[in-house]
C-alpha cells in the first residue's frame, strides 16, 4: 500500500530511493518508512496508515513511533509530527539491538556488545564450568554474534572481546588475564592443527564482509544489491568502481577488500556436465568434499557423485536449505578455510578429539600433550617448589605423573593392560605414539583413547585434591571411579542395534569386568 501511494504521489520518495522503489522496510511488527522529509509527505504517510487501519483495524501507536529527520528545514516537519503525538529523535539509536548511525562506529558504540558478552560470562551459572564448558561458551559467543555478521567491527573491539574470552577460559574470571597456559593465537587453529577450533574474530569479520561481496554477484533480487547497483555501481564493475565518498563507511570497507575477494570469484565451467561437484577442482579451491567434510553432501542436498550441472536448475543453484543455519555455516566454513592462517596438522589430534570422547577429559589431555599443565617443573620457574604428592618424588613433571609415578601407573596398567597388551609401559611418549598409531581394531582403539584420557584427567584431579589437602583416593577407588565414568559415557552414546559400535559397552565389560 505504501508503494502504491508513493507511486501515486501521496508522499515523496526519500533521496536515492525512488530508483529501486524503496518506501519502507519491515522487521516483524516494526516498520521503517522513508520519505523526502516534507510536511506533505508526513501527512501522506499518516493518511496511508489510516486507510490501512480502516481496512484491517490495526492502528499505529503514535507514542511508540519516532521521526528522524536530517538536512535543512527539519523544524517544520518535527513540529507537525509532535502535533500528531510522534516524538522526534536523532541518530545514533539502537534498533533491534543494533546501533544505527551514519558515521563509522566509535568505541562508545560497541560498549553494549562488550557489556553483553561480559554479563553472559559473569553469570552465576558459568562459575562452575569446566575448561571444556568454558570453551563451548566461548565458541557460542564467537560464532553466534549477530554484531559481527552485521558490521565490520574495528580491531580494538575484536581484541577486547578476545581478551575477555582468553581470561574467562583460563581463570573463569574476566579480570585475571595472566593465567593463560597457551597463547590465544595458538588456540585459534583447527583441532587437527593443534588448536581448539576457535575462530579468530577478525577472520569471522572478513568472512561476513566477503559474503556481502558475494551477494553482489549471486543474489540479484536482493533489495540491498539492487540499491548498490543502482546508486553506487551505476552499471560499472565492482572491481573497477572508484573508492570515493559515495556510500557508507561499510561500503568503503568492502571496496578495500576487493583484492581479497577477487580470488574467490569464479566463472561457471562450461555446461557443468563433465565436472564433478564434490571431487573436481572446478572452483580452484581444491576438492569441496575435503573442505566441507562428508556432512556437506547432506547439508546441501547434492549427491556425492553429482556433476556441477546436477546442482543447477533453470540457471539457479539447486541447493537445499539456502535459508537454513546449516547452509550458512557451511558457506562461512568454506570462506574461513580459505582466509585463515594455517599450519601443519599435528599427528596427535585424533587421539585427543574423537566423537566418543568426554570434552573435559579431551581438553586436559590437549594441555598435557603441549606440556602446559602446572606441574612442579613448570612452577619451579616461578620460584614455587612442589614434588609429587602421589608418591613423594621430588621432581614432579608431566612424564612422571603420566605414568612413571607408581600410583598413576598402577591405575593405568589395571585399566588398559588387556587392551594395550605387552606394549603397555609407564612412558608417556611411548603410550602416545601407540595411541596415535591405532594398531588395534577400531572398537578397542576407542576404548584405549577413553581410558587414556580418563586416567590423565582423574590423576590430575587427584593430584590437585591432595595438594589442597582434601580427601584422598586410593588406587582401587580411583579405578572404580574411572570404570564407572567410562560405562556412563558409553551408555550415553546410545548406539542402537545395527550400529557398528553397538557392542562397545559389551566389549568394555569383557575387558574390565
Amino acid at each position: 500500500m505504501l508503494n502504491q501511494e508513493a507511486g501515486a504521489g501521496l508522499f515523496g520518495y526519500r533521496p536515492q530511493c525512488q530508483g529501486v522503489g524503496l518506501t519502507h522496510l519491515s522487521f516483524a511488527d516494526d516498520i521503517l518508512v522513508f520519505t523526502n522529509g516534507t510536511v506533505d509527505s508526513l501527512k501522506g504517510v499518516i493518511q496511508t496508515m489510516e486507510k490501512f487501519a480502516n481496512m484491517l483495524g490495526l492502528h499505529i501507536n503514535a507514542s511508540k513511533s519516532s521521526l528522524y529527520a536530517s538536512g535543512p528545514g527539519t523544524a517544520t516537519v518535527c513540529e507537525e509530527a509532535l502535533s500528531l503525538g510522534i516524538a522526534g529523535g536523532s541518530l545514533p539509536i539502537r534498533y533491534l539491538g543494533l546501533p544505527l548511525t551514519t558515521k563509522a562506529r566509535t568505541k562508545l558504540d560497541y560498549e553494549p556488545l562488550i557489556d553483553k558478552i561480559r554479563s553472559r560470562m559473569l553469570s552465576w551459572t558459568n562459575k562452575t564450568l569446566s575448561f571444556a564448558g568454558r570453551l563451548q561458551l566461548i565458541k557460542s559467543v564467537v560464532s553466534n554474534n549477530f554484531w559481527i555478521s552485521a558490521f565490520i567491527l574495528p580491531m580494538g573491539c575484536l581484541d577486547a572481546i578476545e581478551s575477555l574470552c582468553s581470561a574467562f577460559l583460563w581463570s573463569g574470571s574476566l579480570n585475571q588475564t595472566h593465567k593463560a597456559k597457551v597463547k590465544w593465537n595458538d588456540l585459534c587453529y583447527p583441532k587437527s592443527e593443534g588448536g581448539l577450533g576457535i575462530r579468530r574474530l577478525r577472520d569471522s569479520v572478513r568472512v561476513f564482509a566477503l559474503k556481502l561481496i558475494w551477494r553482489l554477484f549471486t543474489v540479484s533480487k536482493s533489495l540491498w544489491v539492487s540499491w548498490i547497483q543502482h546508486y553506487l555501481l551505476r552499471h560499472s564493475s565492482f572491481w573497477d568502481v572508484r573508492d570515493d565518498t559515495l556510500g557508507s563507511w561499510i561500503w568503503r570497507k568492502l571496496l578495500k577488500m576487493r583484492d581479497m575477494a577477487y580470488q574467490f570469484i569464479r566463472v561457471e565451467v562450461g555446461n557443468g556436465n563433465c565436472a564433478f561437484f564434490w571431487h573436481d577442482d572446478w572452483l580452484r579451491m581444491g576438492k569441496l568434499i575435503n573442505i566441507t567434510g562428508a556432512t556437506g553432501t547432506r547439508y546441501l542436498g547434492v549427491p556425492r557423485n553429482a556433476k556441477v550441472s546436477d546442482a543447477v536448475s533453470e540457471g539457479q543453484w539447486k541447493i537445499r536449505g539456502q535459508r537454513s543455519r546449516h547452509y550458512h555455516e557451511l558457506h562461512h566454513r568454506v570462506t574461513w578455510e580459505q582466509i585463515r592462517s594455517k599450519r601443519a596438522e599435528v599427528v596427535w589430534s585424533r587421539s585427543v578429539w574423537f566423537t566418543q570422547g568426554i570434552p573435559r577429559h579431551a581438553f586436559l589431555v590437549w594441555l598435557a600433550i603441549q606440556n602446559r599443565l602446572s606441574t612442579g617443573d613448570r612452577m619451579r620457574k616461578l620460584g614455587i617448589l612442589q614434588g609429587c604428592v602421589l608418591c613423594g618424588e621430588r621432581d614432579e613433571t608431566r612424564d612422571h605423573l603420566f605414568f612413571a609415578c607408581p600410583y598413576s601407573y598402577t591405575v593405568w596398567d589395571h585399566l588398559a593392560s588387556i587392551l594395550v597388551g605387552r606394549r603397555i609401559n609407564p612412558d608417556w611418549h611411548d603410550m602416545l605414539r601407540y595411541i596415535q598409531a591405532g594398531t588395534s581394531n577400531e572398537m578397542d582403539m576407542i576404548l584405549i583413547r577413553l581410558v587414556f584420557q580418563a586416567v590423565v584427567y582423574y590423576i590430575w584431579r587427584e593430584r590437585n585434591t591432595r595438594r589442597h589437602q582434601q580427601d584422598q583416593q586410593g588406587t582401587e577407588q580411583m579405578i572404580k571411579t574411572i570404570n564407572r565414568g567410562i560405562k556412563n559415557r558409553i551408555s550415553s552414546l546410545g548406539y542402537k542395534a545395527g550400529h557398528k559400535f553397538n557392542g562397545l559397552l559389551r566389549r568394555w565389560f569383557e575387558v574390565f569386568d
